[in-house]
């Protein structure tokens, strides 16, 4: 495997083919919802480029690559007039599927008159994009719950300096979740299951500090999403962590949280599922905070591994063989 460099403006290089074009074929987070709430167009840093995100007329999100196919204006500087992106250099439209559906001068629309639609969903309180034609797995969700089960709330961390698939390494780096954190783990990680070959589930038990003995339920989406189910004295608490591409070398970072919907309609109960989310949220980001100066400054390499690494090993092969794409080459 090649070195990972941080240095600024260098390439990034990362294991398997280092000339192989694009990202991870993953469900991404592009933004936060709300965010649509304030404007009804958006324009993101997303896999080396941009894309426009907005929600059609029935509230189906759409995420388009944001540059005209015809000199590369920012359409996220243009209109959104019903369901169409309207360019503001030129005035070319777009309708959600990505196909140019008028230019000026009364001409026929060119054949290549198109961008890239990224499959896109709403949950969790983001809109997600899957970096393919077609999604190869679900939008990352906790085990044994569903959406309408869950209070959830999602936060954008700091940026790093590295790839994706780097800060998803903590979920199979047992040695360092002992080490840094000062997990005792009382149970190993077992009965590895994959309900598709790009996602991965395990159990295990360990016990943490000032917290006491905790059995964790583990989901593992692609190589940028983990999600994380632990019963702690009965209770279920839940974090999701999720890492976006923008360039090679620069990753976004989400945190969410999550707790069983027991709201009834009385203020007891609404505080305390308020409660449990900042209780949530506060250990999810005191976990990176312990993480921070690391993937601040690492140069990942797969060196001198030791036999506790032997999961870390088993999660870097899986990266190594994960597909890529890269959308504006599909495109054409």
């Amino acid at each position: 495997m090649t070195a990972v460099d941080n240095r600024p403006g260098d390439r990034l290089h990362t294991v398997g083919d280092p000339d192989a074009p694009g990202f991870h074929q993953c469900w991404y987070v592009v933004a936060i919802a709300s965010e649509l709430d304030e404007t009804p167009l958006l324009s993101k840093e997303f896999l080396g480029g941009r894309v426009v995100v907005y929600r059609t007329a029935d509230g189906t999100p759409t995420v388009l690559s944001a540059y005209c196919a015809h000199v590369g204006a920012d359409l996220g500087v243009g209109a959104l007039e019903g369901e169409e992106v309207v360019c503001a250099f030129h005035h070319f439209r777009y309708g959600p599927d990505g196909k140019c559906t008028w230019v000026p001068g009364g001409h026929d629309v060119p054949e290549k008159a198109r961008l890239f639609a990224y499959p896109a969903v709403e949950q969790w309180g983001a809109i997600w994009a899957f970096n393919g034609p077609e999604p190869l797995y679900d939008v990352p969700a906790w085990r044994d719950y569903t959406p309408e089960q869950l209070v959830t709330r999602v936060h954008e961390t700091d940026p790093f300096g590295i790839e994706p698939w780097i800060m998803i390494t903590n979920s199979w780096d047992f040695l360092h979740l002992r080490e840094l954190h000062g997990l005792v783990f009382t149970e190993e990680p077992k009965n590895i299951v994959a309900p598709n070959p790009y996602v991965h589930e395990y159990d295990t038990t360990f016990d943490m500090p000032n917290i006491g003995t905790m059995r964790q339920r583990i989901r593992q989406s692609g190589t940028n999403t983990v999600a994380l189910c632990a019963t702690v004295g009965g209770e279920d608490s839940m974090a999701l962590f999720s890492a976006t591409p923008l360039r090679e070398g620069l990753t976004a970072s989400y945190s969410f949280a999550a707790t069983p919907d027991t709201r009834d309609g009385s203020s007891e109960q609404d505080e305390a599922v308020e409660m449990r989310l900042a209780i949530q949220e506060a250990f999810s980001d005191q976990l990176l905070a312990d993480d921070t100066p690391v993937l601040s400054t690492i140069r990942f390499k797969e060196g001198a591994l030791l036999p506790d690494d032997r999961m870390l090993a088993r999660y870097l092969r899986f990266v190594r063989q994960y597909p890529r794409m890269d959308a504006a080459g599909f495109v054409g």
